[in-house]
């Protein structure tokens, strides 16, 4: 765990797509917080190349495959620049597992801002922080970018691990207006848990939790992060900006009935669920998605 994570290579992306599609490759380098990371710098745009967005969704979880088009014309959604975005992945994960949803993003009016955490893809810093040292990491790009290309409001989103980073980001920074959370992982060692009994059933069986739960803790105070630092449940209580949380009735890593009960008392809090989603399908965004983001995004000022 506290070892760099293996590139998930989602796309294979040339140096042409990225001129085509308008996606800033950049690198943010920060000496005191430990090095470098890359990030995307996505602009929203008013132009012919702007004018429609389509893709389609391929997935195949437990030799089951799914797939989806979603297609958005300009005449629909006419443009308008509604703020920035930025974007936090999960463990395992890099900023290219975005895509779509930063392709989304820009085209609803957004600048979309997807960096590489600590130990992942273009991060020159080999182990991972769990996303809670990302956030100062983060919150320092911020800072340096330009105020043109950070119009407000400004959102953090995060997926599962980087449910912590972007938590963390709306608390440390006046200036984050909302947050969503997709899939957030409530508590890092449960979350442990779910993920290997969920890609290792067989494994798992022969491994007791005791040493998951040992393993996580030295990974953690190894990394300096404090107790309860890497659990997204810390976070969420002391959020007082609107939040949307997408969230599963069959995930364990981010258990529904957890975020519900939070959302009770905490009217800036919406829970959305997506049924039926594995953890790894949370982010696919088909037209119910698109209903229920849109509509909470026109309610950011």
């Amino acid at each position: 765990m506290l070892k760099r994570v293996p590139p998930v290579d989602m796309f294979d992306l040339q140096p042409k797509f990225y001129e085509e599609m308008n996606i800033n490759q950049r690198t943010f380098c920060l000496p005191h917080l430990g090095g470098c990371t890359d990030y995307w710098f996505i602009e929203s745009l008013d132009n012919e190349k702007n004018d429609k967005l389509r893709f389609t969704y391929s997935l195949e979880i437990n030799g089951v495959e799914t797939s989806d088009e979603v297609k958005f014309l300009r005449e629909d959604f006419p443009f308008e620049r509604r703020g920035s975005v930025i974007l936090a992945h999960g463990y395992g994960g890099d900023k290219s597992i975005w895509m779509f949803q930063a392709m989304y993003l820009r085209f609803m009016g957004f600048n979309v801002i997807v960096p590489d955490l600590q130990g992942h893809g273009g991060s020159s810093i080999d182990q991972p922080s769990f996303g809670y040292h990302d956030a100062e990491f983060i919150s320092a790009l911020l800072d340096s970018l330009p105020e043109r290309e950070l119009p407000q409001p400004l959102i953090a989103a995060g997926v599962s691990m980087g449910g912590v980073t972007a938590s963390r980001l709306a608390i440390m920074r006046d200036d984050v207006d909302a947050s969503i959370l997709f899939a957030p992982m409530a508590k890092f060692d449960d979350s442990t848990l779910s993920v290997i009994k969920m890609m290792m059933p067989r494994f798992s069986k022969l491994l007791p939790e005791d040493s998951v739960r040992e393993a996580v803790a030295d990974a953690l105070v190894a990394a300096e992060v404090p107790e309860g630092g890497a659990d997204t449940l810390t976070y969420i209580p002391q959020l007082d900006v609107p939040t949307l949380i997408y969230v599963s009735d069959v995930d364990p890593v981010a258990p529904f009935e957890v975020y519900q009960q939070l959302a009770e008392s905490r009217p800036h809090i919406q829970v959305q669920p997506v049924l039926g989603r594995q953890h790894v399908e949370i982010l696919k965004l088909d037209e119910e998605m698109h209903e229920s983001l849109f509509q909470w995004l026109q309610t950011i000022e």
